[in-house]
Formats: structure tokens, C-alpha cells, sequence
């Protein structure tokens, strides 16, 4: 394509789109477009080895077919191609996955109790109950409650992720999350 004399191309368009969703907060843009545009989240490996020096398997993919399990340190561009792997064009399940694993690592450094007696993380099936926890709390269908979640502020990921690994459930209120300490459990999030 051509813009005033130079040659525009389909990275460049990619490029203002994801600067445009950024500025904006559209977190679920945000989140496709880096993707698309094959961005890796900062010190994944550092987080991936965070996790694993703790003793903890992390898989990412979805069971059965589509699981991969990391059991050693992996360089950002391997990281980032088995996760590319585990998902195949879903880019924005691909960055979210690279997200959470760094909130992983977070919560292991400061709140090591909340992985006591964890072996395994399984990140895809993490996913899959903040979609479910969602779409329970907005009574919506799975299809709804997912593009909810892929439209979380980091912040608003963060948290979620967290209240999920402490067992405490949470609500939406008024289009935000609003985090209360009722206590559930998801059989199959983690192995032991």
C-alpha cells in the first residue's frame, strides 16, 4: 500500500494499531495485535525460571493434545515458539498465557504459600477458569466470558489471577472487578 509517497506495510498498519489500543486501553487489542506482531513479555524466561527453580512444572496448551510440559529453563525465543505451539493462531490466548506465567513468578517470589504442595501450573486451565469464574459471575456464555477476560487491565488480570490462587472468589461490579473472600476450588488448575 501506498501513503503519501511510501510504502505502508501490513507490520507498519499492525504497528499504529497496537500504539492505538495501547493509548486507549483496549486491552484485548492490545493483547492480539502484540501477538500479531510476535512481542514477548519482558523477563519471561526469568519468570519461567522462577518457577521452575521452586520446583514447579508449568505446562501451557490445553490438555489433552495441545499441552506442553517445561521442566527446564528455555531461552525467550524457545518460550515464546512453544507457546506459539500450544495455541497456534490464537495469538491473544498466546500473550496472555506469556502474562500470567509472569504473574506466576510474582506470586511464587512474594506469596510462596500459595503454590505449597503444587507440583504442576497449568496455565491453559488457569485460563480456563478465570473464563468459567467469569462467565459464572456475568451469567454469560463461555464465548462472552472469554473476550471479558482477554479485556482485563493487567491489573485487573493480576488480580483475578490471584484471588483464583487463594481460593477466594470475586464478582463484577459495575463493569470492574470487585474481589470478595468467599472460598472455592477448581479440581484439575493444579497437580500434585
Amino acid at each position: 500500500m501506498l501513503e503519501e509517497g511510501r510504502v505502508v506495510t501490513v507490520r507498519d498498519l499492525l504497528k499504529g494499531l497496537y500504539e492505538k489500543a495501547c493509548q486507549q486501553k483496549l486491552w484485548g487489542l492490545v493483547r492480539h495485535t502484540a501477538g500479531m506482531l510476535g512481542k514477548r513479555v519482558e523477563d519471561l524466561a526469568k519468570a519461567v525460571t522462577d518457577l521452575l527453580v521452586r520446583q514447579k512444572q508449568v505446562t501451557v496448551g490445553m490438555p489433552p493434545n495441545n499441552e506442553y510440559t517445561i521442566t527446564a529453563p528455555l531461552p525467550e525465543a524457545d518460550l515464546r515458539q512453544l507457546i506459539h505451539d500450544a495455541y497456534g493462531d490464537d495469538e491473544s490466548t498466546a500473550m496472555l498465557t506469556q502474562e500470567l506465567m509472569v504473574y506466576l513468578a510474582m506470586f511464587i517470589r512474594t506469596e510462596p504459600q500459595l503454590f505449597h504442595e503444587m507440583l504442576r501450573l497449568r496455565v491453559g486451565l488457569i485460563i480456563q477458569v478465570m473464563a468459567k469464574e467469569l462467565s459464572r459471575t456475568l451469567n454469560c456464555d463461555g464465548e462472552a466470558a472469554s473476550e471479558h477476560l482477554l479485556n482485563l487491565s493487567p491489573f485487573e488480570m493480576k488480580n483475578l489471577l490471584y484471588h483464583i490462587l487463594s481460593g477466594k472468589e470475586f464478582a463484577v461490579s459495575s463493569g470492574k472487578l470487585k474481589l470478595y473472600t468467599n472460598i472455592f476450588y477448581k479440581e484439575g488448575l493444579f497437580t500434585s
